[in-house]
């Protein structure tokens, strides 16, 4: 009786593994076709869509799918381009496995760079990947293509947006304005500077001269051209920073800087003096006179215009 219970659980015991071994066998058997039928799935990624002629674009296509590098053979990647842009230099392509959810991953990525060479709109629709499944023909090769084109928006290599040029013109302007300000400003600084120094060399000259003239009513016709004289020469010694006051030197500089005939005026003038000087005949009260008067042509003709506000000033005085 025994026997006979041994053998009856046996047999069932026998049973319970073959048909845990049944299950298993099933399970991995739909697991595998579950995973040869799942296809690559393609991704396509672009590192701008607007650029300037010469600078680089990438675009990458990414390929995954589950299971293992066994599940998909990938090939080349073609494109055809526009004879615009050309195509530099291919990254190796990268693989990469994971395991995902307990579920096996594969990862495929190309990464290419292509360069346009000119300004316009393109289009990159010749853009293909090969690759091989488990139920592809030995001879033959499954292709992807793009959903939609690659576009892009190329611009001259310098070419500048509306809005930076306007921005540019804008600074532009106020910059050049601010400039002619400041130039506006200095160049009435500088005649307002020079206008003073002017000023200050001719005004107390001609005040010396007025002093001679109470010389001139009392006849004192020797102090009166030495003195002349003296103011002469030190003037233009100083107006044009001569280092000699001789005669030669006097006479040399008033013919390049004055006007001829007020040069032969203001010489004739020191002749008399130097002759006046050494005691020569006594000059005539008319002689007095024209001298005194060359010597203040010279001044004023020398002296500044005055502005307004010098001729308010000097009114008041």
């Amino acid at each position: 009786m025994s026997n006979i219970a041994n053998s009856y659980f046996g047999q069932l015991a026998l049973q319970a593994r073959l048909a845990q071994r049944v299950r298993v066998l099933v399970f991995g058997v739909l697991a595998l076709l579950t995973t040869a039928n799942a296809g690559p799935q393609f991704e396509i990624s672009q590192s701008t869509s607007q650029l300037r002629a010469g600078q680089t674009l990438e675009i990458d296509i990414e390929v995954t799918w589950e299971g293992d590098a066994t599940q998909c053979l990938m090939g080349e990647m073609k494109c055809e381009l526009p004879a615009d842009i050309e195509r530099l230099d291919a990254q190796p392509a990268s693989s990469e496995f994971s395991i995902t959810a307990g579920k096996p991953k594969s990862t495929y990525k190309y990464q290419s760079f292509f360069r346009p060479l000119k300004a316009g709109e393109f289009e990159l629709d010749k853009i293909e990947v090969q690759f091989k499944l488990p139920t592809t023909k030995p001879e033959e090769w499954e292709t992807w293509t793009p959903k939609s084109p690659v576009k892009l928006t190329v611009s001259r290599a310098f070419e500048l947006s509306s809005g930076i040029t306007t921005t540019l013109a804008v600074i532009g302007g106020i910059f050049a304005l601010v400039l002619a300000v400041f130039g506006i400003t200095v160049w009435h600084f500088k005649k307002a500077t020079k206008i003073k120094k002017e000023v200050d060399i001719e005004t107390p000259f001609l005040e010396r001269l007025d002093d001679l003239r109470s010389l001139r009513i009392k006849g004192d016709f020797k102090d009166f051209f030495a003195q002349l004289g003296i103011l002469l020469k030190e003037y233009v010694k100083q107006k044009y920073g001569l280092k000699s006051d001789s005669d030669f030197v006097i006479t040399e500089t008033l013919d390049k800087h004055t006007d001829p005939t007020l040069a032969k005026r203001i010489r004739e003038v020191l002749e008399l003096a130097e002759n006046v000087r050494f005691g020569g005949t006594p000059p005539l009260p008319t002689e007095l006179d024209r001298a005194h008067r060359a010597a203040r042509d010279l001044l004023e003709l020398n002296r500044p215009q005055k502005t307004p506000e010098q001729e308010i000033k000097l009114r008041e005085r």
